[in-house]
């Protein structure tokens, strides 16, 4: 480590260590000041720089103040390529909407859990840059988004300890999903759209997700042996689709019926017509089964939520969200006699547990026909 010496004007020595460059490129330097003699200043630099290099003084004051706001900025940019786009927008919109009003200005260094816990109670009763209060779940993101950028303020040696990791946020209930009633289901495709129609009877048939559907592909779909591939995901990135490998990163494979595959082949030789009448001609095996307008990206998972949400609202589907179509799915499979580990590997689970534990709660029916069954083992051995 490089240092020097300067007399000031008032008689006192300055030190000046050079620390190397930031991730940005820009030069860091510490500076001291010391009164007494040259060799005074001499011996108090080398003992700063044995201090520094033994990892005893955080390396720059300059960091060592940084403010919560510089620091998720700094954050982000060191995680930035290994998040999605959606990661990405909502750990933005989550710092600048609700923690950089709250403790933006903080020095981490003077993060305490009781600063931590006062701020997450200010979320719940206060909310963010908005002024609405948050649910406890929208505090728990909030705070495991603080939590990991103090944690890597700590591996960087910006600061010593991580108060997030003890600090305790509000209790948040779990999500109840409103299972639809598939009647209902029924007489909402009827009136969507072809489009629209395709992509619910699909959701509701395969269990998957808005972003799977979306970046869905003609060559994904075998229709003589009534199989669906499902190997990629939409992900939100601006008004343009990106397309990423499945969480996972493996593929799953989907079977369908006779009538959810006629309703496949339907909306083919709809979209035909339509290509062929924009100008565009045949459709390719390698193109988008839901495309955008401008046929060359997959549909937007925005686009998706829209055109559900006005179908939800106007069919006595209030409140139900399109990703409850896939708690459905496992629900009513479920409730019906199908094996857990079929309906495991359908919604591409990595275990039947988490398909237990997230998606298929208990039905009133299944739960009295479970009932009916104990009485009737009973009576039989009674008799």
């Amino acid at each position: 480590m490089r240092g020097s010496l300067r007399k000031l004007p008032s008689g006192s020595w300055e030190i000046r260590l050079f620390l190397g460059t930031d991730d940005t490129g820009k030069k860091r330097y510490r500076s001291k000041s010391v009164k007494g003699s040259k060799r005074d200043a001499e011996r108090t630099m080398r003992e700063l720089i044995a201090e520094i290099e033994a990892g005893d003084v955080e390396s720059s004051r300059s960091e060592q103040l940084l403010t919560v706001d510089e620091l998720l900025v700094r954050w982000r940019a060191a995680n930035i390529n290994d998040w999605s786009p959606t990661t990405a927008r909502d750990h933005k919109r989550a710092a600048e909407s609700w923690i950089s009003p709250h403790i933006g200005k903080v020095r981490i260094n003077r993060l305490t859990v009781e600063r931590l816990e006062r701020f997450y109670r200010t979320l719940l009763t206060e909310g963010g840059r908005s002024g609405r209060p948050l649910s406890a779940q929208s505090v728990k993101k909030a705070h495991s988004i603080v939590r990991a950028a103090l944690s890597t303020a700590v591996r960087w040696q910006l600061i010593t300890t991580n108060p997030a990791l003890i600090a305790r946020t509000p209790r948040a209930e779990p999500h109840q999903h409103k299972v639809p009633d598939l009647d209902t289901v029924k007489a909402t495709i009827a009136v969507a759209d072809p489009r629209m129609a395709t992509v619910i009877r699909l959701a509701i048939a395969t269990g998957a997700s808005r972003g799977g559907l979306g970046a869905l592909k003609w060559s994904d779909i075998d229709i003589e042996s009534r199989l669906i591939t499902f190997q990629r995901s939409v992900v939100d990135g601006g008004p343009v689709s990106q397309v990423k490998p499945t969480k996972t990163r493996t593929t799953g494979v989907v079977s369908v019926g006779e009538a959810t595959m006629a309703s496949v082949e339907a909306w083919r030789a709809h979209q035909a017509a339509a290509s062929e009448k924009a100008g565009i001609g045949l459709l390719e095996a390698d193109g988008w089964v839901f495309p955008s307008r401008d046929w060359g990206h997959p549909i937007t998972l925005n686009q998706i939520t829209q055109d559900w949400r006005t179908l939800a609202d106007a069919h006595g589907l209030e409140g139900v969200r399109f990703h409850d179509l896939r708690h459905a799915t496992a629900t009513h499979l479920i409730a019906n006699g199908t094996d857990i580990r079929t309906v495991a590997g359908r919604l591409r689970h990595a275990s039947p547990t988490m398909t237990l534990d997230v998606y298929a709660a208990r039905t009133t029916a299944a739960d009295q026909v479970a009932g009916d069954l104990i009485d009737r083992l009973l009576d039989l051995e009674q008799r």
